[in-house]
């Protein structure tokens, strides 16, 4: 059987750790999902998942997971000053 996800592509989240997450975006491209991602990456630990939102593929980009609520939006604030407003926290 072959895995239609590709390369580099966490899997859905059933494989989410506990905790907090900064989602820093959405993308349908996979290449801007990794252009963020390498952005980020020196912030901590980052990743893409991906989930279909109604029949269409998503790349999120998120940092985590952070079990402390306060570094969590430490970590928020840090990703929004690299210019990434949009941010949010997710669990």
């Amino acid at each position: 059987p072959e895995d239609d996800d590709p390369p580099n592509v966490a899997p859905p989240a059933a494989t989410m750790k506990a905790g907090w997450y900064i989602q820093a975006g959405a993308f349908g491209v996979l290449d801007n999902a990794n252009r963020l991602k390498n952005k980020l990456s020196a912030l901590g630990n980052t990743e893409i998942a991906s989930m279909d939102a109604g029949g269409r593929l998503l790349y999120r980009v998120r940092l985590g997971p952070v079990q402390d609520t306060t570094e969590a939006h430490n970590l928020l604030e840090k990703v929004q000053e690299m210019g990434v407003q949009d941010a949010k926290l997710v669990r």
